[in-house]
């Protein structure tokens, strides 16, 4: 490295590439905090499809799922997505 110490232009040695490559190393997924909870999302499969209806029940009853909570907004108590105030309404959908 050139004496101003810029790495710009310049090979690095990278020290954290073996732990990492040989498996040993840590990162943010390994790390489990007591309480945690995921989230997955699932959007749909069609492009500019209309929705008519949602069988979530298969999702409800796996084991470990906290609960599953739709866009439509009853399951939270929330006005639908599509019905919040912020919204001019020829934008909010019928």
């Amino acid at each position: 490295m050139p004496a101003s110490g810029s790495i710009l232009g310049n090979a690095v040695k990278r020290l954290e590439d073996p732990t990492l490559l040989t498996g040993d190393g840590k990162y943010v997924d390994d790390l489990v905090e007591p309480g945690t909870l995921h989230v997955a999302f699932v959007r749909s499969t069609v492009a500019h499809a209309n929705i008519t209806s949602i069988d979530d029940s298969d999702a409800r009853t796996m084991p470990g799922v906290v609960g599953v909570y739709r866009a439509d907004g009853d399951d939270l108590g929330l006005p639908s997505l599509q019905q919040f105030q912020m919204m001019p309404e020829h934008l909010n959908r019928p």
